[in-house]
């Protein structure tokens, strides 16, 4: 039963992806060559963004504290990502 609802989980995956890859094949030919992202104002093109939370880093507050606290009151500082697929 847990392999069978795997498999479908990794075919239904598949699927998506092959969605998304062509999905970013179809927006890359609509782009004039050698294209930039601030000459797209105006123009009628498909872009196709995505974006993507990377990680969260912990960084502490000040170098000023004292002993232990310094490593016990970290900053917590999340790395976000967003992309124009088709103009990299």
């Amino acid at each position: 039963m847990l392999l069978t609802r795997s498999l479908k989980h990794l075919s239904l995956v598949a699927q998506q992806r092959d969605h998304y890859k062509r999905s970013i094949a179809q927006s890359c030919n609509t782009i004039p060559e050698g294209m930039k992202f601030g000459d797209a104002v105006g123009t009628a093109v498909n872009l196709n963004f995505s974006f993507d939370l990377v990680q969260q880093i912990f960084i502490p507050n000040s170098n000023q504290q004292v002993g232990p606290l310094y490593f016990l009151v970290p900053y917590k500082l999340a790395l976000f990502g967003v992309m124009c697929e088709p103009l990299s």
